[in-house]
């Protein structure tokens, strides 16, 4: 019998200073027959977490587990439903007060796919499917209004299609079709009410890769396109972009000095704003003020011995890096940027994909950039990841705003690792919070225990993850957790 286990806590943990606080941990056991598992906030509604379960009836039948929870961690509502085997729930995200899921074909050549979504104050499930006029490649979705934007490839084409909800006639969305341009970025910016698409193009006779910006209202019509190519002949990989509420486009991205590689060189940043030509600046790693920070003192003499510059002013070598973009923020002084380093490539390694990826990840450190109004990097900071691994390819590391400082942090187990810093400068080089979780006795450390940590609404945030145990439930078992954390907001971060 499956059940939940509620506890309630609220403490200061007594091994850091008063920074942290869990307000409330719900911990699920799960069975030997349950799969795998998934959380969606939904801002002030709650949160969702949802799971396979063993279909004890039909073995060509998949079970799902929908629990609905509350601001507070209580339970709203708790629905299951049912799919063929050969459907898999491969994408979820929270829109405007709905949930939605996407269930992929598993069939080789695909077959359809379906959404389901549902109120999160009330449980109604509207389903929707569709079989015909599918790209060859299905990689993810974005929700704006009553709009639902399926992404994918056709013959290695970014093919995005659009459709009203419940309608499966498709639009097809401009300018995107060419079998040179690679798909990187997809998402919603609910504050424009557009969605923006960042692809890479190769250009002909061995010319450096270029990257395009477009972004679409919800009727599919194009709102703003916008071509990004290195004044220097460098090689562009990949690019974050964020607008403001003006209207003012922040982007950081990748570059690389040789042609075609995936490993970058360096950083680039711009704003853009439609008034004036636009100024790209270039940062090769080894230059930046703090990039190596998070490395002992001997390994960064080491670096800057082996890429010191000779005597023409060139460096010596290249430090190349598998770097991940992840996000812009924009603050009331400057642009924010935070981006993840892997320590090794594997394929398939950005971030569209199954929700449920097969490789491990190994990350070295976080970079954060501090980017003026005219696109110049004002400072950098870097914080250890310890050498993170994770099944996911989702983001690890997320920033938050606290008093005048910025805290960087990501869950490593059951431990919180953080830093504080005032721009380029640490306030508070490490810290480490641990997740103590009531009636757990005793964490087996022979089993892997997964962690994820992401920002929830105002100043607080969950924690969640699985974990190997022996506990007061009897016996060993497979739990998972979800906390409701906040940063203190009666004393600093010390």
């Amino acid at each position: 019998m499956r059940y939940l286990v509620l506890f309630f806590m609220s403490f200061i943990s007594p091994t850091v200073t008063a920074q942290f606080v869990i307000e409330k941990s719900l911990q699920l056991v799960l069975h030997e027959d349950d799969y795998q598992y998934g959380v969606v906030p939904t801002g002030k509604q709650g949160v969702i977490f949802f799971n396979e379960i063993k279909n004890l009836e039909s073995t060509s039948k998949r079970n799902w587990e929908i629990i609905n929870l509350d601001s507070d961690l209580e339970m709203k509502w708790k629905t299951y439903f049912e799919s063929d085997y050969n459907l898999k729930i491969t994408q979820v995200k929270y829109y405007d007060g709905y949930l939605y899921l996407m269930f992929k074909d598993l069939n080789i050549p695909m077959k359809s796919v379906f959404f389901a979504r549902t109120s999160v104050i009330e449980e109604n499930f509207e389903f929707f499917e569709i079989k015909d006029f599918l790209p060859a490649k299905i990689i993810g979705f974005e929700i704006l209004g009553n709009s639902l934007f399926l992404i994918g490839l056709d013959e290695k084409r970014p093919a995005i299609l659009k459709f009203r909800y419940g309608d499966s006639r498709p639009q097809v969305l401009r300018g995107l079709y060419n079998e040179n341009n690679d798909l990187l970025h997809s998402e919603v910016l609910p504050d424009l009410n557009l969605i923006q698409i960042v692809t890479r193009m190769k250009r002909p006779r061995g010319r450096n890769r270029i990257l395009l910006v477009k972004q679409f209202d919800q009727h599919g019509d194009i709102h703003k396109d916008i071509v990004i190519e290195s004044n220097k002949g460098f090689d562009l990989i990949d690019a974050k972009v964020n607008t403001d509420k003006e209207g003012n486009i922040c982007i950081v991205g990748t570059y690389s000095n040789g042609r075609n590689s995936d490993y970058s060189n360096g950083v680039f940043t711009m704003v853009y704003d439609d008034k004036e030509e636009q100024s790209i600046y270039y940062y090769e790693y080894i230059n930046l003020h703090r990039f190596f920070e998070y490395l002992p003192e001997k390994e960064q003499q080491k670096i800057a011995r082996k890429y010191k510059k000779d005597g023409f002013g060139n460096n010596k070598s290249r430090y190349t890096i598998n770097h991940q973009l992840r996000e812009i923020v924009k603050t009331e002084d400057e642009w924010r940027y935070m981006g993840e380093l892997v320590k090794f490539t594997e394929k398939n390694s950005r971030l569209y994909g199954n929700m449920w990826p097969m490789e491990y990840r190994q990350y070295s450190h976080a970079v954060v950039l501090g980017i003026a109004a005219n696109g110049r990097l004002m400072w950098d900071n870097s914080i250890s990841l310890n050498d993170h691994e994770t099944p996911y390819a989702r983001q690890q590391v997320f920033t938050s705003e606290y008093e005048d400082q910025l805290i960087v942090y990501y869950l490593h187990g059951l431990n919180l690792m953080y830093k504080v810093i005032d721009g380029g400068e640490d306030v508070m080089t490490s810290g480490n919070f641990e997740l103590t979780l009531p009636g757990v006795e005793k964490i087996n450390n022979q089993g892997r225990n997964y962690g994820e940590i992401m920002p929830w609404y105002d100043n607080l945030f969950i924690a969640f993850g699985s974990i190997s145990t022996a506990s007061k439930f009897g016996g060993g078992k497979n739990i998972f957790y979800l906390n409701k954390m906040k940063i203190s907001e009666t004393d600093g971060l010390n």
